[in-house]
């Protein structure tokens, strides 16, 4: 992964000089160190430039996102015992799903959309949280959504979720006053942002993990 700063030598990068001596953390062979960071003049090997933690999101079948694409989702008529053709009203695309083998009984289950009318007709609740019986085939509009792109925590502790593409929610007053501050104005592209916000956040004193 690329990191901040511009070239130098070979393989070495500039770190950018900050206005006074700052404090920041850099990954260097899977531990995380704290270093001073002086001037430009200061040079980092190309492998203590900061690194973006990420990891693959794990859903916890909470089932929120599901309740509400029922207003995307339009069954237009069964194609065969386990198939259905659908239209996502949004773009007025057609497209079809098949009902999983190992959901089937749990398709033949009552739908939430007697009680929740937004959910998704192909959403049913298991044993363990609420399950898309038709994950595999789920359409483009379910595969782009992104529940949580990045959590913040400190000392172990989820302060705070990035939801949707750039909006954090969190009831920790001080994430929030850092955010309001320094990070909701941030003008950059999506690469660079990431980057930029792991760093202000970690100078801070919290940790970031990036879903992806």
């Amino acid at each position: 992964m690329q990191g901040f700063g511009r070239s130098n030598v070979r393989g070495r990068r500039r770190v950018p000089s900050p206005p006074h001596m700052m404090q920041t953390f850099i990954q260097s062979g899977g531990a995380r160190r704290q270093i001073k960071v002086m001037a430009e003049k200061d040079i980092l090997p190309e492998d203590e430039i900061h690194l973006m933690r990420e990891e693959p999101f794990s859903c916890t079948l909470c089932g929120r996102c599901c309740m509400t694409f029922g207003k995307y989702i339009k069954i237009d008529r069964q194609t065969g015992p386990q198939d259905y053709l659908c239209t996502e009203t949004v773009t007025g695309t057609s497209f079809s799903v098949r009902v999983e083998d190992r959901f089937l009984p749990l398709f033949r289950r009552p739908s939430p959309q007697w009680t929740h009318p937004s959910a998704c007709p192909f959403l049913r609740q298991g044993g363990e949280g609420f399950i898309c019986t038709v994950h595999g085939s789920r359409p483009p509009v379910c595969r782009s959504y992104t529940c949580c792109g990045m959590r913040v925590m400190r000392e172990g502790a989820v302060v705070g979720e990035l939801r949707g593409r750039r909006d954090l929610k969190t009831g920790d007053a001080g994430l929030r006053a850092i955010w309001d501050e320094q990070i909701r104005r941030l003008d950059l592209p999506d690469p660079e942002w990431r980057r930029r916000v792991s760093d202000i956040l970690e100078i801070e004193g919290f940790e970031t993990a990036w879903y992806v």
